[in-house]
């Protein structure tokens, strides 16, 4: 009421500002990371960055597949025209059907079928564009969804079963978990966010960090070479924490690169040439058939049923791979990996217990300027720490509580008037 100026804003008001102002919104919280960096909180030495699946404001059984939107239009075209002809046959009887009306009202059946095929129809185009822009000309698989009530919201998993979500990351930099970085995506995976958290933290602080950890959801080659051409020491695990995997085979790194000969070299010590490449830059590199089948390790290595022999598949980035698997075995960049969790994942959890479990509004755009406001209303650390303010000293006493209060809204009220 003290910030309203003892106004009392109809629920309306309330409910629209957020819609209307999302702009201002995402301001605010570069206002407050930019306040915390001019009080020295930010240093930008370690950054851990980390998502989590936000439930959209929609449900599954408000959506349908193009594969069953394809079969309902049509069905739908057919009653159409079928309630339309007996209208045109039956022009002559239209006034002892109508009584007193004009004739121009459009019986309910018939409006209620249109409205629900034009309402297929959005839905479709909007699932056509989705599909283009993350597959090009691919056709469309039948079972692919799309939601009636927010187009924008995508099926990812969330707690063990499937709901229409958003990928919300937030970057949180290690000296006193000051959120530099945020931003809203679609992708049902962390394998492209990392350029768009670099490109975040960098327009909010003004300078990117000096190292970055994210655990293996990151791991792919486009997000490994945006941390070379960032220039960031980046620390991205290979895979969960505490967990190794189960000897299936000989994986692709017990093989080594002949760089001169442009070969690998098998556990068995045998060459494998490359006779393939594909237009993306995908090398295929083969064994001969004569020393897999009396080789000891045939059992573990080749898993052709057919009987090939093993054949390995080395994409465009595999360098940057084992390069970043090869730092991940320095004792010191695993001890710093380990710090990833006790910097941004206790941020993401006070975010949630503050009450926000899943989004209000709907669409990318509005849903981005509702996850900002989420953020900057839980970026103080005293909030975290049990009553410990922006620099780190206990307060005690309602008076210095206030003006502490009235210092931060300051920059966002445009005066410094006493609440």
């Amino acid at each position: 009421m003290s910030v309203a100026h003892m106004h009392q804003p109809d629920f309306r008001v309330l409910s629209d500002f957020p819609k209307t102002h999302r702009d201002f919104l995402r301001s605010c919280f570069v206002q407050s990371a930019k306040l915390a960096m001019e009080l020295g909180l930010v240093r930008l030495g370690h950054v851990a960055l980390d998502g989590s699946k936000i439930v959209g404001n929609t449900s599954k059984h408000k959506a349908m597949s193009y594969g069953r939107m394809e079969q309902l239009e049509r069905a739908l075209g057919q009653e159409i025209e079928t309630l339309l002809e007996p209208a045109r046959r039956c022009d002559e009887g239209e006034d002892a059907e109508l009584g007193e009306a004009s004739g121009y009202e459009i019986p309910q059946e018939l409006e209620l079928k249109e409205k629900r095929q034009q309402k297929i129809r959005e839905a479709q185009a909007a699932l056509e564009r989705r599909e283009k822009e993350a597959h090009g000309q691919e056709p469309i698989h039948p079972r692919k969804q799309i939601s009636f009530a927010d187009k924008d919201a995508q099926i990812m998993s969330h707690r063990g079963h499937f709901e229409y979500a958003y990928n919300a990351q937030i970057s949180v930099d290690e000296a006193h978990q000051i959120i530099v970085g945020q931003h809203v995506s679609t992708a049902c995976n962390d394998v492209q966010e990392l350029g768009e958290a670099l490109e975040q933290v960098e327009a909010t602080t003004g300078r990117l960090p000096e190292k970055l950890s994210a655990d293996s959801g990151y791991l792919s080659g486009s997000n490994l070479e945006k941390l070379e051409e960032a220039q960031v020491d980046g620390y991205v695990a290979l895979g969960r924490e505490g967990k190794k995997r189960r000897a299936q085979g000989m994986d692709k790194s017990q093989f080594v690169y002949d760089e001169a000969n442009d070969c690998f070299v098998c556990p068995a010590g045998h060459p494998m040439a490359c006779f393939r490449v594909d237009k993306d830059g995908t090398r295929f590199y083969q064994a001969d058939i004569h020393w897999c089948r009396p080789c000891e390790h045939r059992s573990r290595c080749c898993r052709s049923r057919r009987g090939a022999p093993r054949t390995l598949r080395i994409g465009p980035y595999e360098n940057l791979r084992r390069k970043m698997a090869s730092k991940m075995q320095d004792p010191q960049a695993q001890s710093l990996y380990r710090r990833r969790k006790a910097i941004v994942e206790p941020v993401f959890g006070h975010i949630k217990n503050l009450g926000f479990r899943r989004f209000l509004l709907r669409g990318l755009a509005k849903v981005r300027g509702e996850f900002a406001s989420h953020v900057r209303g839980a970026q103080h650390p005293e909030d975290r720490s049990g009553g410990f303010g922006w620099c780190g000293q206990p307060w005690n006493g309602k008076s210095e509580g206030r003006g502490r209060l009235r210092g931060r809204l300051a920059p966002f009220l445009g005066s410094s008037q006493p609440l």
